[in-house]
């Protein structure tokens, strides 16, 4: 099976644009699909089960917790985790989503690109 990836990053972010920069070294086009809203991401991740893997750039706590309302859904899928900060609350209420990779928005994303890549090739 290929593997495919769903990132969910917010339009109009500067973080966005770095994220996505990541991914498009780290993956080719056809291996992702990027959602810039939470309905949107959430809509089509419901919608099928093609997605191994699934990016998510969270900026605010609120968009934390309404992902962790939804937690069933990412059961069997790969979970990437960008964090607004690393604090013990944000980082206990991000592991209910079992992530395979965490990291802070204030990351160089070197090691997201690689995580990317070895998830993309080997699992």
């Amino acid at each position: 099976m290929h593997q495919k990836l769903i990132v969910y990053a917010p339009s109009g972010s500067e973080m966005t644009e770095q994220v996505l920069s990541v991914v498009d070294k780290a993956a080719r086009a056809e291996e992702f699909d990027w959602c810039a809203s939470l309905e949107s991401f959430l809509k089509k991740f419901k919608a099928t089960n093609q997605y191994s893997t699934a990016l998510l750039l969270i900026e605010k706590q609120s968009d934390l917790g309404e992902l962790v309302r939804f937690n069933d859904y990412f059961d069997g899928l790969r979970v990437i985790l960008i964090l607004p900060d690393l604090e013990e609350g944000t980082v206990a209420l991000a592991n209910r989503l079992f992530p395979r990779f965490v990291t802070c928005i204030h990351s160089d994303f070197r090691e997201l690109s690689a995580v990317i890549r070895n998830i993309l090739k080997y699992f």
